[in-house]
């Protein structure tokens, strides 16, 4: 029984495997896709060298390949069952490998650009007759959609007979990303679209086209349609978003935005398209050029920051950051929120570099400063921290509030050195009111080396108008001196300004 079967699976085989076949033949309808299965693979390749194009394609599924190779141009009847013409060392291949059986057309074009055709099957040369110009006639067609050949003339065609959506309908059945890419730049030249139409356009591409570079290449050419709606602007976001390539992503959400006026609406949602980019350095260039393009609305301003925030790296991040400086002015909440993004600034130095820039441009606010200091306290490092406190010191307007909270930051440093640096720069320079020196001095009794101490009460005592009370103050403390004759140097200065100042002790 056994061996029966193998007799009957080998016959079956051999009969598959004869030329002409019916499974090569009108089993399938002229136009058919039925044999593009989920395992369906296609490369595509083209080639300009400053002469004829030469384009590649082959497509495989588990039962079938399909190769075509084409250089120069290729004529083809109305019905596009048949080949007409090729121009003067033109060259088209056709290969269909299906089971064990292939088939090769060769044409090629001479001086009077009449095709001269060579048909083989499984190797062996024949003639190119009726069995031959059968099979071309059926999967010529499908050559003709997935090489993009004469997009053109069959786009018009088919807008001529059932508008945009009979080109939507060929686009369906298309395999190739290249080929479905170039239906839609021609639908957009030639079609004449209303805003309607083009939003339809926009949403669909994204759904139909594979390749990264093709998505882009379409929505890049629609962005350059006359068409200023928003809708439109917004739904290119959209669809750029759902690009898989960090780098053409980036492209085409640049692109669209050099090549459409943004509103509120629209430069929002480009913000959410630069998010969904997974490359920080990409997403740090997009949110470049949203920062150019877009309008200084707080609105924007806050997604900007938001999708800052997203990004991983910290150099990226606060690069970002810093270009949102250079190129638009910030309100006050802006920049609160501002400082709220530095915050998730991971390296210190990072941190420090934005905060340093932020301190030479935003204004003496009291919330905006508080928000300053709350992101340096943030910083781990102490050298860092220091360098960002400092950035304030000559900074105009900081009421007595700023100067209490900056002496609330420097406690948090926890090296004594770079603590007595930023205590004894602002010791020099402070307003005197009893409120900041109290908080002053209490951030110099923080300093644990008795060495860093004593300079910054030093510093501090140098100075005219200080009140009893803060003298009074340092005098109680005193004790928090564990060196004795430090302790009666700052007791004999602390003296010599109650003296001055006419005060019994």
């Amino acid at each position: 029984m056994l061996k029966t079967n193998l007799k009957v699976l080998l016959g079956v085989v051999l009969f598959l495997s004869l030329p002409g076949y019916a499974l090569d033949r009108k089993s399938s309808p002229p136009d058919s896709t039925s044999l593009d299965s989920v395992q369906n693979q296609t490369h595509f390749e083209i080639r300009d060298d400053n002469q004829d194009e030469e384009i590649h394609i082959s497509r495989s599924t588990g039962l079938r390949t399909l190769e075509v190779k084409l250089r120069g141009k290729v004529e083809f009847s109305e019905d596009n069952r048949e080949i007409t013409g090729i121009s003067p060392n033109g060259y088209l291949m056709i290969r269909e490998r299906r089971w064990f059986t292939s088939r090769i057309l060769e044409v090629e074009g001479d001086n009077t650009a009449t095709p001269q055709f060579r048909f083989r099957i499984r190797g062996r040369e024949m003639p190119y007759d009726e069995r031959a110009q059968e099979w071309i006639w059926e999967i010529l067609p499908e050559v003709i959609r997935e090489t993009g050949i004469n997009a053109d003339q069959r786009v018009q065609k088919l807008l001529s007979e059932g508008g945009v959506n009979a080109v939507f309908r060929e686009i369906s059945r298309i395999e190739s990303s290249h080929a479905k890419s170039l239906y839609f730049q021609r639908l957009v030249d030639y079609g004449n679209l209303d805003n309607d139409d083009l939003l339809r356009v926009a949403k669909k591409v994204p759904q139909e086209i594979r390749s990264s570079s093709k998505i882009r290449t379409v929505l890049v050419a629609i962005s350059k349609s006359h068409s200023e709606n928003t809708e439109l602007t917004a739904a290119l976001f959209s669809s750029a978003s759902r690009i898989s390539s960090s780098g053409e992503k980036r492209y085409a959400i640049v692109e669209i935005a050099k090549a459409r006026p943004l509103d509120q609406f629209s430069a929002i949602e480009m913000a959410k398209a630069i998010r969904t980019i997974s490359s920080s350095g990409e997403k740090r260039y997009a949110l470049e050029t949203m920062a150019k393009v877009s309008p200084n609305e707080e609105s924007i301003i806050s997604e900007y920051l938001s999708t800052a925030e997203a990004i991983s790296s910290s150099g990226e991040r606060a690069n970002a950051l810093l270009f949102l400086i250079a190129e638009k002015s910030l309100d006050r909440t802006s920049w609160i929120d501002f400082a709220r993004t530095a915050k998730t600034i991971s390296s210190s130095g990072e941190k420090r570099r934005v905060l340093q820039q932020m301190a030479a441009h935003c204004p003496p606010d009291d919330d905006v400063i508080k928000a300053y200091l709350s992101t340096t306290k943030s910083i781990s490092s102490s050298g860092e921290k220091a360098l960002t406190i400092l950035a304030l010191d000559g900074k105009d307007e900081l009421n007595d509030t700023a100067f209490i909270r900056i002496f609330s930051a420097t406690k948090t440093i926890s090296s004594s050195g770079e603590k007595s640096r930023v205590l004894r720069r602002f010791a020099a320079t402070c307003p005197l009111s009893e409120a900041v020196l109290f908080e002053l001095t209490d951030a110099a009794f923080t300093i644990s080396s008795n060495g860093e101490k004593v300079k910054v009460l030093r510093e501090l005592l140098q100075r005219d108008g200080i009140s009893n009370a803060v003298l009074r103050n340092i005098k109680q403390r005193i004790y928090e001196i564990s060196s004795s004759s430090s302790r009666e140097k700052i007791l004999e200065m602390v003296s010599e300004k109650m003296l001055e100042g006419s005060t019994t002790l």
